[in-house]
This record gives C-alpha cells, structure tokens and sequence, in this order.
C-alpha cells in the first residue's frame, strides 16, 4: 500500500515537473517578445527625445538669429522710411522738387521692409511638422518673394527628394531667403531662379540672378552674404560666389546630406 502511494506521488511530482517545464517553454519566448518590445518602446522613446532637443536648439537658435536679423534689418528700414517720409513732407509744404524721386525710393524701401516682415512671420510649421517638404516649402517662399517685389522667380528640383534633418531643412531654407532678399536689395535683378538638386551623398542649392553682380572681395565680406557664409559654415556646407560687374550672381550652397548617400547605397 505504501508502495503503491509512493509511485502515485512519484507520477504527480513528475506531471507537475512536465507541467512546470512546458509552461516555462511556453512563458520563455513570451519573455523574449517583451523584453524585445520593451526595448524597442525605449529606443524609440529616446529618439523622439533627441528629435525634441533637435527642434528646441534650432528654434532657439532662430530666435536668437530672427532678434538680430529684426534688430539689423527691419528696425533699421523702418527708421529710415520715417526719415525720409519726414523729408518728404517739407519738401512737399515748401513745394520745392525733388518729391518724385524721394517717393520712389520710399516705395522701393517700403517693399525691402514689407518682403523682410513677411520673411520672419512665413509658417514653417508645414516643414517643420513633416506636412510639407523642403522643396515645396522653397516654391512657396520664392511665390512669395515674386508677388512682393514683382520680380520674376522660378524653382527647378531636380533629382530624388529625401527628407533632411530639421535644422538643416531649416537652415537651407533661410539661405534662400536671405540669398532672395540680397538679389533685391543689391542685384537689380530682371529675374531669378532657385535651383534645388538632390544628389548622391549631398544637396545642391543655387540662387542665381541676371543682376548687375559685382566684385568679389575678400571672405563674401559684402552685399549680405557675411550672414550666407555663416549660415553655411553652421551646416557643415561649402558657400561658393560666383558674380562679376554686367554678369549676374550665383550663390551656391553644398550641403552634406547622410540620408541621401544612404538611400543611393541602399538602391
């Protein structure tokens, strides 16, 4: 009898080990997908905290830069257009000449201030958020600057279109508008045309106009392109002038782009 009860606890221990073992089978690979997901939860939480950091530096980078550009441009613009509407005024109470070209030159100066405003107030958030690409974003900011100053202005994109970083999207971005807001105030320009190639390893960026061009001197010292220079050198890019007096200018920015080498390697 005892031997018969000890063979039917030996028999339970057993199921229970068989049971135990095939249930730790069971749970094991559950184990596996949950740490795996949890992993995974975890990397991406660190990289949607990496892109925040990315887009809280460049907007206050922007900030900075935007409160200089203010500062140097708009407020300065605005100063002179009350100068001259001043001289413009007495010359009108005294009825001397000279009210013509003074008005002209308001209008001209006027329009500076107006395409510089509407520079800082333009809505990135489209780019910003991943809803509009960087090459739309350029059409509708050379749109802009062409029902602004009257000028003609075209966009050519060429080659493969792969999203960039923000900051640099950002940056590239505003290389356009400065290099648009230079052609107006410097190049006399007839027309205009915003090239944007996408290529293997980098982007190519071209702003080039039939202006009058000028001299070049020195580090791109003059005619607004110290900030151009800047901007580049902050992106890791090469900024490279070509201009001459009667022959126009071409501002041309090269920009390493990893995303880009990567999807030509991949193909």
């Amino acid at each position: 009898m005892n031997a018969k009860k000890l063979a039917v606890r030996v028999i339970n221990m057993a199921g229970i080990v068989a049971a135990g073992a095939l249930i730790t089978g069971w749970e094991r690979p559950r184990r596996r997908e949950a740490v795996a997901a949890e992993r995974q939860r975890a990397a991406e939480n660190l990289e949607l905290e990496r892109r925040a950091r990315q887009a809280e530096q460049a907007a206050a980078e922007e900030r900075s830069r935007i409160a200089r550009d203010i500062h140097d441009g708009i407020a300065q613009s605005l100063y002179m257009l009350s100068i001259s509407l001043e001289a413009c005024a007495e010359l009108a109470a005294k009825g001397e000449r000279g009210l013509d070209q003074r008005l002209t030159s308001l209008s001209r100066l006027s329009k500076q201030a107006l395409l510089d405003a509407r520079h800082y107030i333009f809505d990135l958030r489209p780019l910003q958020e991943g809803r509009a690409s960087l090459s739309q974003t350029v059409q509708r900011q050379v749109e802009e600057f062409q029902t602004v100053t009257g000028i003609p202005a075209e966009v050519v994109v060429t080659g493969s279109e792969s999203p960039l970083p923000l900051t640099a999207s950002m940056g590239l971005y505003r290389i356009v508008q400065e290099s648009l807001a230079n052609v107006y105030k410097h190049a006399d320009a007839s027309c205009v045309e915003v090239h944007l190639a996408f290529q293997q390893g980098e982007v190519l960026l071209q702003v080039a106009d039939d202006g009058k061009g000028f001299v070049i001197e020195g580090e791109h010292g003059g005619h607004g392109l110290s900030n151009l220079s800047e901007r580049a050198r902050e992106l890791g890019g090469r900024l490279d002038i070509a201009s001459g007096p009667g022959q126009g200018t071409c501002v041309t920015l090269t920009l390493p782009s990893p995303m880009t080498a990567a999807k030509s390697g991949n193909g």
